[in-house]
C-alpha cells in the first residue's frame, strides 16, 4: 500500500477474478486435493461455450423495522427476510439441453425429418427442466485457481431470444435463479448458495486469528 496513492498490498493479486468464468452442470466437489486445490469434476459438466461474458448476482431482502420519530435506518434494527440468486449466461453452444431448459421442451427423434430433434415449447415445469448444482467458475489472476459459486437447484426464467445478424455467431442469452427445496425446521430466508473461495495467506492468517478469538470468548 502506499498512502493516498493505491491500495495495493502483497495479497491483491492473489484476489483478483478474471476472465468471463465457465458454466458447470452438476458440479461437485470430489474427495481429496491435488496440490493444494479442492478437485471438482469440472469436465465432465462444462454445460455450454459462452460468448459476450456472464453474469452473477446475489442479493438478500432487507427488512428496516419502522419506528415512529425516527427519520434514519438503525443499527440493529434490520433483518433478513429473504435472497435471491441469478447467473446469466450468453450461451454460444446452441444445444437441445440448453433449449429444453429455456421453454420446458423435450426434444426427440423426429420421424419425418430424420436429421432433425422436434419438440414442442412445454405447458408444465418437469423435474428434468430443474438444473442440479448449478455453478460459474471463475479464477484467481495470480495463480489461475478456481473461484465456484453452487445454486444448489435452478431454472431458467429468460425464455429463448435470439437476435441473428449477419457475419456473427448468434448467441443465446439465458437467465438462470436459483431455488431451495423445503426443508423442517429451515426459515426458508436462504438459498444455501455455496461458495469456494481459494485462500490467500492472509486469508489463513486471518481465519486463525479469528478462531484464536473466538476460543477466547467462549472460555
Amino acid at each position: 500500500m502506499q498512502t493516498g496513492q493505491h491500495g495495493m498490498t502483497t495479497n491483491t493479486l492473489d484476489r483478483i477474478w478474471l476472465g468471463a468464468g465457465t458454466i458447470h452442470k452438476g458440479l461437485k466437489l470430489t474427495t481429496g486435493t491435488v496440490g493444494g486445490n479442492a478437485q471438482f469434476n469440472f469436465s465432465e459438466t462444462l454445460l455450454c461455450a459462452t460468448s459476450g461474458g456472464n453474469s452473477l448476482e446475489i442479493t438478500s431482502t432487507l427488512y428496516d423495522v419502522p419506528i415512529d420519530g425516527v427519520g434514519v435506518k438503525v443499527y440493529g434494527g434490520v433483518v433478513k427476510t429473504g435472497e435471491t440468486g441469478i447467473l446469466t449466461v450468453n450461451a454460444l453452444d446452441m444445444t437441445p439441453e440448453l433449449l429444453n431448459h429455456a421453454l420446458f421442451s423435450s426434444l426427440t427423434d423426429s420421424q419425418g425429418a430424420k436429421d432433425y430433434l422436434v419438440g414442442q415449447t412445454g405447458q408444465t415445469i418437469k423435474e428434468e427442466h430443474w438444473i442440479d448444482s448449478l455453478a460459474y467458475v471463475g479464477e484467481t489472476l495470480k495463480d489461475r485457481k478456481p473461484i465456484v459459486i453452487i445454486f444448489d437447484k435452478a431454472i431458467c426464467t429468460s425464455g429463448a431470444k435470439v437476435d441473428g445478424k449477419s457475419f456473427e455467431a448468434s448467441v443465446l442469452p439465458l437467465t438462470f435463479e436459483a431455488y431451495k427445496p423445503y426443508a423442517d425446521n429451515d426459515r426458508m430466508t436462504g438459498l444455501g448458495i455455496r461458495i469456494y473461495y481459494p485462500k490467500t495467506s492472509a486469508d489463513t492468517q486471518s481465519v486463525s486469528v479469528n478462531s484464536a478469538s473466538k476460543a477466547v470468548a467462549e472460555k
